[in-house]
């Protein structure tokens, strides 16, 4: 088959367009640091992106809602454990008042004091948070802290207030009314001031105790939300390297690239060259 001159010449000049544009790919993915420009470059590719780029935001989100329970829990476990230590100082004053030998002034004293803690632990109770939400809720809702893990969003104010009454399991009471019952008591409201009795010994011992489980709660939910944050980070640096592969310019193959195309650009222009000089109207 005779190939004519004009053919070699298209042929040419196809093969210097091809390379000329693979070369302005392959500039424009290291300019860019993006391995497609377009989507019609590749559809999976941009199908794929979409889907990385979705879950990305999605550990995004996650990032927010674990920073919120971090720093609820914080503020739980800061209250709490300051409760707990009202508490305990209240025991050892009923456990003082319980001496016959501290007297109706002495039981003044203490009940002046457990009135103070009273007072205390009830604002400590009712606390809040920098943006003004209270940091013990009335109800709990499940905040997702990574994929397929939610978590309690607080700790219920019930759990910090409420225990089972010592003589009644079944029924439940409030440190409030407790407190308040044995500085009635102390001062001698009702009848002649007396120390506390053993229910209300064996109450504060309960009360002390249900915050203590309190307390274990929190520091529960704060290990599942550090595995959970973990988990995410995880997973995210995995979407992240997942996305560069799939959509970011691999500076050694696009160099490569550059080069070989430039080599058969210029190995086309040279060959252009030469028919544009041996073309038959040059030899007439």
């Amino acid at each position: 088959m005779r190939v004519s001159t004009g053919q070699i010449f298209n042929l040419g000049l196809e093969s210097m367009q091809k390379h000329s544009v693979d070369v302005m790919n392959y500039q424009t993915q290291i300019s860019s640091g993006n391995k497609y420009q377009h989507a019609s470059d590749s559809g999976l590719a941009a199908g794929l992106g979409v889907q990385v780029q979705l879950n990305k935001s999605q550990f995004e989100m996650f990032k927010i809602n674990q920073d919120h329970l971090s720093a609820t829990y914080a503020s739980s476990e800061t209250e709490i454990q300051s409760i707990n230590n009202m508490l305990i100082r209240a025991q050892q004053l009923m456990v003082q008042a319980g001496s016959d030998a501290i007297g109706a002034q002495g039981r003044s004293a203490v009940a002046t004091e457990l009135a103070s803690l009273k007072v205390a632990i009830a604002q400590a109770v009712d606390a809040k948070d920098a943006n003004g939400q209270a940091i013990f809720k009335s109800s709990i809702d499940q905040i997702q802290a990574a994929p397929h893990i939610t978590l309690d969003s607080g700790i219920l104010k019930t759990d910090v207030t409420n225990f089972n009454d010592s003589s009644q399991p079944s029924t439940t009471t409030t440190i409030d009314r407790l407190m308040g019952a044995v500085i009635d008591q102390l001062n001698g409201k009702s009848a002649p001031p007396s120390g506390p009795t053993a229910k209300q010994t064996d109450d504060m011992a309960a009360a002390l105790k249900q915050i203590n489980q309190t307390l274990v709660k929190v520091g529960v939910l704060t290990n599942r939300l550090d595995g959970a944050t973990q988990m995410a980070e995880t997973q995210k640096t995995n979407v992240e390297t997942e996305r560069s592969q799939l959509l970011e310019t691999d500076l050694a193959t696009a160099t490569a690239g550059l080069a070989k195309s430039n080599a058969l650009l210029s190995a086309a222009q040279s060959i252009m060259a030469k028919m544009d000089i041996n073309t038959l109207f040059q030899k007439l």
